[in-house]
């Protein structure tokens, strides 16, 4: 399990308003994951434009990101679908 400071570096290395990093691997022949969490609770829907806490359901994306040095970077976040 990768300790406090390492994560928050890779956070602060990412830059991403919100969003910090929960955990890491180093994958042998794949390259870097970064494992993020949105900060806030509750999103605006995309639908009706209202902001809600009421989850519909979850879905893990994987996203290719520029390498980091020479090894490919992967970034898994939770997707929320909110509900109306």
């Amino acid at each position: 399990m990768p300790s406090n400071p390492q994560l928050k570096l890779m956070t602060d290395l990412l830059h991403l308003e919100g969003v910090v990093v929960t955990n890491y691997q180093i994958i042998t022949d794949i390259g870097i994951v970064l494992h993020l969490e949105n900060m806030s609770r509750e999103s605006q829907s995309i639908h009706c434009g209202s902001k809600t806490e009421k989850v519909h359901q979850n879905n893990e994306l994987t996203i290719r990101d520029l390498p980091f040095g020479e090894q490919a970077l992967y970034l898994r976040i939770n997707r929320r679908q909110m509900r109306c």
